[in-house]
């Protein structure tokens, strides 16, 4: 008679009393490993089992997620590291709780203060009802509630703020089969879009093979000679090649939707169509699939409504690390171009995670400790018809080196639960950094290329995250009573994110206008370059209320800035067109993504308050 399998049952950790949502957690433990191989009884005790402690053996379980085996004493630790910060929590809402007025301590100045945490949760509407979400201190909503509420304090603005902000229910999305057409584009136009995409989303994001996509191209353009791709029924090879051409146009079409506003129709047609073969394409855990995600990735970056953007880079987060793309492969066996294209995806896939990630002020899925792959070298693809395409740049490496850099900034500033107090020092050492960093580019003014676009945005990009916390502080000491502070006191604000915002702002002005043939003309725009103008935008109005109190000592810390004295008339002079620029480029945003008309609505309201300001006191 066959042995029954050996099964868990729950019992006490330890002596005593398990609080009960630690006691649920411990009855979904398995099997211990060496219980499970004697065919005995296990049971949930921890840090081990009794037969294993007994035994002072290792007890193990298997991580089915992980794929591995792992200690139950890391489970113990996890649950007490639990414990833990929920004990920290509640103790920090029983000393803020009834205190009120009762006790008078001494006067402490700001710079002396209990830094308070910047983190939100707002209540949203969505078409299932009210939901939260969090955003942390790095996102710039947090960055918003701080400028607001100084702004109303030194009485800027006055009165209700009244935002008049569309809720998701009120903006009419349209449905997949209003775009259903029956109308193919002409070949040439086809070849045209997987073109654009190869010298513009592939470069930045490394996701397909160049000569490999032309070839793709054809077999697309064959397949769908006198079928629609539902009607094809493809499998295997031809669905992933069908798929992927049609997420590639529909991609091309949605970047170049801001010259011709049609062509979001058309991007929609191509959408539609390889949505018949997203099962196909990702039932199994191949590099074919996490091509599909990433694609879908992009093209969720042009139309956010479209897709779970945080659920896909999840999935291709853990899809990467499963198929060993964090890491060098053991035998260099790989074909060069194939290796080249699991570096380039890889660090793509990184760079897009941590910088939405982090404009939102949310966790990553991979940590940096795990990764030990190279950054791609340059190769230089010539297919048939002579023309060079680049598959990979020297200068996007560089790029997620910076990323890289950004991703230890932000773990260094943001993720603690307490920031320790970092001198002025440490931000000079970070700035200096960042200036050896750009100092390996080969800098023109402007940017002539998308490598170089990418780089120079993603260094002001990285100045104005080091200094958002600053700012926020500086905005929050502020705000205590006048005698909070002590006579003659001033709150030190490094400029720097003044001027990174600034160029910011001038850089996307710039592609906006740019003609479509040009670089700048097929760099993609999508919303989370919308949330970097608004958050540029939006550092530029904090800079200037800051300007406007007399309390408040600016200083810059990067060389390449403007002189360190502390005379900063200067520096708002153009102030008033910046923020007009800002002010036309979110106009833009709104048109293109109507859920931004709330951010539109609290720029204007502090630009029709802030800058008449700056410009009668002549700053």
């Amino acid at each position: 008679m066959a042995a029954t399998p050996p099964t868990a049952e729950t019992t006490p950790t330890t002596e005593n009393e398990i609080k009960p949502e630690d006691a649920k957690i411990q009855q979904l433990l398995s099997t211990c490993e060496r219980c499970h191989r004697l065919r005995r009884k296990c049971d949930t005790q921890l840090p081990s089992c009794r037969r294993c402690e007994k035994a002072r053996a290792d007890c193990t379980i298997f991580d089915h997620a992980l794929q591995e085996s792992i200690p139950r004493s890391y489970v113990d630790s996890l649950l007490k590291r639990r414990n833990a910060l929920q004990a920290m929590v509640d103790a920090q809402q029983v000393s803020t709780q009834g205190i009120g007025g009762q006790l008078h301590g001494p006067v402490v100045s700001p710079s002396q203060a209990i830094e308070s945490s910047f983190d939100l949760t707002f209540l949203f509407s969505n078409l299932h009802g009210k939901v939260s979400r969090y955003y942390g201190t790095s996102s710039v909503f947090s960055l918003t509630v701080e400028v607001l509420s100084f702004a109303h304090i030194a009485k800027v603005l006055s009165g209700e703020i009244g935002i008049e902000a569309t809720g998701i229910e009120d903006i009419q999305f349209p449905k997949h089969h209003q775009f259903i057409s029956t109308s193919l584009e002409p070949e040439d136009h086809v070849i045209s879009r997987v073109n654009t995409f190869l010298v513009a989303e592939n470069i930045m994001y490394g996701i397909l093979d160049p000569f490999s996509t032309l070839a793709d191209t054809q077999v697309y353009l064959k397949l769908r000679i006198s079928e629609s791709g539902a009607l094809l029924r493809l499998q295997g090879l031809e669905a992933h090649q069908y798929f992927r051409i049609s997420m590639v146009c529909a991609i091309s079409c949605a970047n170049q939707a801001r010259h011709e506003p049609r062509l979001l129709t058309q991007s929609m047609n191509y959408y539609v169509d390889a949505l018949c073969y997203l099962e196909e394409v990702s039932s199994e855990a191949s590099a074919e699939s996490l091509q599909a995600l990433q694609l879908l990735i992009v093209f969720s970056l042009f139309s956010p409504h479209e897709g779970d953007i945080w659920r896909l880079l999840s999935y291709a987060c853990r899809l990467s690390i499963e198929l060993g793309y964090h890491a060098e492969p053991r035998f260099l066996s790989a074909e060069y171009n194939k290796l080249q294209l699991q570096r380039a995806s890889f660090w793509g896939l990184y760079a897009l995670e941590r910088v939405a990630g982090q404009l939102f002020g949310r966790p990553c899925e991979i940590p940096d400790t795990i990764i030990a792959t190279k950054y791609p070298d340059q190769n230089i693809r010539f297919p048939g018809d002579g023309h060079a395409i680049a598959f990979h740049s020297p200068d996007i490496a560089h790029h997620y080196k910076l990323v890289f850099l950004r991703s230890r900034l932000y773990s260094q500033i943001y993720l603690p639960a307490r920031v320790p107090p970092y001198p002025e020092q440490w931000y000079t050492d970070q700035c200096n950094e960042l200036t050896a960093w750009r100092q390996g580019l080969n800098q023109t003014d402007p940017p002539q290329d998308i490598v170089s676009i990418t780089c120079e945005l993603a260094y002001h990009c990285t100045v104005i995250l080091l200094f958002q916390s600053w700012i926020m502080k500086g905005l929050q000491q502020l705000q205590a009573p006048a005698d909070a502070m002590f006579e003659g006191e001033r709150v030190t604000v490094a400029r720097d994110s003044y001027w990174a915002a600034c160029r910011l702002i001038s850089i996307y002005e710039g592609i906006l206008r740019s003609p479509r043939s040009s670089p700048s003309g097929t760099f993609p725009l999508t919303f989370i370059s919308a949330h970097h103008i608004y958050l540029a935008g939006l550092t530029v109005m904090a800079h200037c209320l800051l300007a406007l109190d007399d309390r408040v000592k600016f200083i810059s810390m990067i060389d390449s800035a403007d002189d360190a004295s502390e005379n900063h008339s200067d520096c708002f002079q153009e102030a008033h067109v910046v923020a007009g620029s800002c002010l036309v480029l979110l106009s833009w945003c709104v048109q293109r993504w109507p859920g931004m008309v709330g951010m539109l609505n609290v720029y204007k309201k502090l630009f029709d308050a802030v800058i008449p300001k700056i410009m009668r006191l002549g700053l």
